[in-house]
């Protein structure tokens, strides 16, 4: 059966959260997270904020940036939101967005999450040395929390090589990637994970393939449109600047450089981008843009930031009018 997650930005009152959490348990989600980004509120904060009113969700970061912090320190983190969760905590890492803030390059990141997943799964089994070549540790390193409850590990990235990487680790339970809403990217990260679940003796289907389009549902198509459309100009050279989704979206650099420069005067590219890297309009027409991305072999949506403008609205329309057409809630699930 398709999964169906919900993922919120760190830009809410804090308070805010626990009332969707409440509401992605209600309409039977898989998991509820929150975006790790730079600027915003630390994921980890709203994690720990709401996890005490998790009955049966799996929460937690996505994607965490692995050269924020040692994955020592991740993975005591995780541990300790999956003993207050009883083991429903789910963690994301990648290589991140946002380092321009610290003027900062990051260097071999297919390297650094290899690394991050290997030691964190390790501590989970004990601990012991570790020698990397960006992360180690020491023949003494263990965690001093329970750590009973393995979390779920996804690897975040819409690159080739990291997918193939990633999806050779045993430890990850899929490859999660940002805004994507288009075929031609579906079929492309699902060979990379084919390569790479077959290089590692592991079978493709083993992993899901998670798509994690910016959202925006509501009744005015139109208006939601509008909305998701200025986050995807905000996100767009964090976050797609330089993959191989633009290309596959029909979009060349040099017309993304100018739209940025003037997205008022560029409605075809905006256009092009909403359709590719969004699921947005009605529920009636988010449900044929998702049927169509599961069509082609997605097992898990996971609905994201801006969701719309009234969020409790959204995942209302989200719980009762998008994924019961999906589960069989209303008798439709044959359209698979």
């Amino acid at each position: 059966m398709t999964k169906f997650s919900l993922v919120l930005e760190g830009d809410k009152p804090l308070e805010y959260y626990t009332r969707y959490l409440a509401l992605a348990e209600k309409y039977g989600m898989t998991s509820f997270q929150i975006y790790e980004h730079l600027t915003f509120r630390p994921a980890w904060s709203i994690i720990f904020h709401i996890a005490k009113f998790v009955r049966k969700i799996l929460i937690g970061p996505v994607t965490v940036p692995v050269m924020l912090c040692h994955p020592l320190y991740t993975a005591a983190n995780i541990a300790t939101l999956s003993e207050l969760t009883g083991g429903n905590a789910i963690l994301g890492l990648s290589r991140g967005a946002f380092y321009e803030y610290l003027s900062q390059e990051v260097e071999k990141p297919i390297r650094a999450v290899k690394e991050s997943v290997e030691i964190i799964d390790l501590l989970f089994r004990g601990g012991g040395g570790y020698q990397g070549k960006i992360f180690s540790l020491s023949n003494s390193a263990q965690l001093k929390v329970p750590t009973f409850h393995r979390p779920r590990m996804y690897v975040g990235s819409s690159g080739p090589k990291m997918i193939q990487m990633a999806s050779g680790l045993a430890p990850v339970s899929g490859i999660v990637v940002d805004n994507l809403w288009n075929s031609k990217s579906v079929k492309r990260i699902m060979e990379n994970i084919r390569i790479g679940a077959s290089r590692a003796g592991r079978k493709p289907d083993e992993l899901e393939v998670v798509a994690r389009p910016f959202c925006c549902v509501m009744q005015d198509g139109q208006e939601a449109r509008k909305t998701v459309a200025k986050e995807l100009v905000h996100y767009l050279p964090s976050l797609v600047a330089n993959s191989p989704m633009l290309s596959e979206a029909g979009l060349e650099p040099e017309q993304i450089q100018e739209f940025l420069a003037d997205p008022g005067g560029q409605d075809e590219v905006l256009t092009t981008l909403i359709e590719n890297f969004s699921a947005a309009g009605t529920p009636e027409e988010v449900v044929e843009q998702t049927d169509r991305i599961l069509r082609e072999g997605v097992t898990h949506v996971c609905y994201g930031h801006p969701l719309g403008r009234d969020i409790e609205e959204s995942i209302r329309l989200v719980g009762e009018r998008i994924k019961p057409y999906f589960q069989g809630e209303r008798g439709s699930s044959q359209i698979h």
